[in-house]
């Protein structure tokens, strides 16, 4: 009787340790996935920039993360937005170049690049490696989050080459990864698009309009 109440104390132990241990591990993974969430490449994100699309503002630093899936079939999203850069305190930030992609790593196959641009201090133009493309998700094929981000193009030795005969689903794999892999991200926006929802909200335009 003695050793069978010592088995089963010794049971409640390991199941006790066991529970520990799942915890520690749950707590360790949100724990990366925060500093995931606050870093890429290496590096804090500390510039404003500003994408408009007509109406549509999305802001690096008040509004970063936001779902147009609503917004998609306005046509809104298949024109090239204007780019505002802010907080370039420095006469060298504001003398520098800088390099703007949009990417959608959330495409079948490899990640998508809809934009890749060279742009001054100010947000306008100076060169289209990849000419704009608005976003356009096959159906059911998830949620997309399409994503901005701007590099110091002095730290970065870009091609001469725009696409050529490189498809946008290989532009990224073969141009961009090999010079931005660890590079700092001065700022960031991301905006998702729910795949599942567009042919629903369309039928839904569609019928208010009737």
């Amino acid at each position: 009787m003695l050793s069978l109440l010592n088995k089963n104390e010794k049971n409640k132990k390991t199941l006790k340790n066991s529970k520990k241990r799942a915890i520690n591990r749950s707590r360790n993974k949100n724990k990366n996935r925060k500093s995931k969430k606050l870093k890429y490449g290496g590096a804090t994100l500390n510039k404003k920039m500003i994408i408009q699309y007509g109406n549509i503002t999305l802001d690096s630093q008040n509004n970063p993360n936001r779902d147009l899936t609503e917004e998609y079939n306005t046509n809104l999203l298949n024109k090239q937005p204007n780019i505002t850069l802010q907080d370039f305190d420095t006469e060298l930030d504001k003398g520098k170049n800088y390099l703007l992609t949009l990417t959608d790593p959330d495409a079948m196959g490899n990640t998508w690049t809809h934009w890749v641009a060279l742009l001054d201090a100010n947000g306008k133009i100076i060169k289209h490696y990849v000419e704009y493309e608005g976003p356009s998700p096959p159906s059911n094929s998830g949620v997309h989050h399409y994503t901005f981000q701007l590099y110091d193009a002095s730290t970065l030795t870009i091609s001469s080459s725009t696409l050529d005969k490189i498809s946008r689903g290989d532009y990224f794999a073969l141009r961009l990864n090999p010079i931005l892999e660890e590079k700092q991200v001065l700022a960031k926006v991301v905006f998702t698009i729910d795949s599942s929802k567009i042919k629903e909200l369309k039928k839904k335009k569609e019928l208010a309009v009737q």
